[in-house]
């Protein structure tokens, strides 16, 4: 029998002694993945033989799936851990995947309201880990399972780290969910509209969400998204700009405070950081102010 599935039913064994456990492997592409059965009842995912930077990405599934259920974020349970073999198992999570809810989304005038709650889910729960200044890395509409009730689980934290890049979670999970569409219509609209609403509701930055918009991650994403769906997702993110500009005039806020803001002292200090671009576009509606 290979040492991956030993490792396992190892793991499956402590946690359900005495038991019957079979196991089946159910795909492999950076890691073997295995479906766990223990006593004829669906158990788990065995996660197994970290082959890119192996103990690092298991350190990274293993750390910060308990850093974000800590803060109650939905990931997978973590039922056992060998570090030796490098195997994790996981709790199994019914559910579909996100990917193939926007699919039968896309073919629809409409969409219902477990697909509006895990969009707004998922918002919240990329706006948390930000927060604790962790990036999640994969982000794709398949990596998030969704309930029947509509709330959502991340699955893959492999690629998790501290800093990393937050706004490239937002636009990988934006543009590979706009690929089903062929056109920018109210529906997408709408998806775009919960996923911020989620994300600016519990810690999320509106900063974030403009760096997203840009034009290198617009590039970077061209060839998964229609090039109609990418500028529109960019013209969402960047109303925030004037939903800022609205909230700090409607309460004591001067317009004089705005253009100094937009002046170019500040268009070269923060440079280093932001696109000229998008630096462009902010100072643009600055000045409008």
């Amino acid at each position: 029998m290979p040492e991956a599935y030993r490792s396992i039913i190892k793991l499956a064994r402590e946690a359900h002694p005495g038991g019957r456990v079979s196991v089946q492997r159910i795909g492999s592409l950076v890691n073997d993945v295995f479906l766990v059965e223990a006593d004829s009842e669906k158990y788990g995912i065995g996660s197994v033989n970290f082959s890119i930077s192996g103990r690092k990405r298991m350190e990274a599934e293993f750390g910060v799936n308990r850093l974000l259920s800590d803060q109650g974020v939905r990931v997978r349970r973590v039922v056992g851990v060998d570090f030796s073999s490098r195997v994790i198992l996981f709790s199994y999570v019914p559910g579909d995947e996100f990917s193939r809810l926007m699919k039968k989304v896309a073919k629809a005038p409409d969409f219902d309201d477990r697909e509006k709650l895990a969009t707004y889910s998922i918002g919240e729960t990329m706006a948390v880990t930000h927060s604790m200044d962790l990036s999640i890395g994969d982000t794709r509409p398949d990596n998030f399972i969704v309930d029947r009730k509509g709330e959502s689980t991340l699955l893959d934290l492999e690629q998790a780290k501290r800093g990393g890049d937050p706004a490239w979670d937002v636009a990988e999970f934006l543009y590979f969910s706009g690929h089903y569409w062929l056109s920018y219509n109210k529906t997408l609209a709408r998806i775009t509209d919960e996923f911020v609403n989620g994300y600016l509701n519990v810690h999320g930055t509106k900063a974030i969400l403009r760096y997203a918009a840009s034009a290198r991650y617009l590039r970077l994403f061209s060839i998964w998204t229609p090039p109609f769906v990418r500028l529109s997702y960019n013209k969402t993110l960047a109303r925030i700009t004037d939903e800022f500009v609205n909230g700090y005039l409607n309460v004591h806020g001067t317009k004089a405070i705005l253009r100094y803001a937009a002046s170019a002292r500040y268009l070269r200090l923060f440079s280093i950081w932001t696109p000229p671009f998008v630096l462009s576009g902010i100072r643009h509606r600055l000045l409008k102010a």
